[in-house]
């Protein structure tokens, strides 16, 4: 598995982030920022990949 890296994130998306992680909506679905940005990507992924090859990746089912 790769290594955690450091990724610049825009100030005006990350403002948007920290709200709806304060949000009634999102407070109990995220801990904190790299938990929400992890999981959008996760599942931007998933339907990606489903979309392009009609399946999931095996990395992305047990998740």
């Amino acid at each position: 598995m790769a290594k955690d890296a450091v990724v610049r994130i825009d100030g005006s998306l990350l403002r948007e982030v920290e709200e709806f992680i304060k949000s009634d909506e999102g407070r109990f679905l995220y801990a904190n920022r790299k938990q929400f940005i992890d999981r959008a990507v996760l599942e931007f992924l998933k339907k990606h990949w489903k979309k392009r090859d009609g399946k999931h990746r095996r990395y992305f089912k047990k998740i």
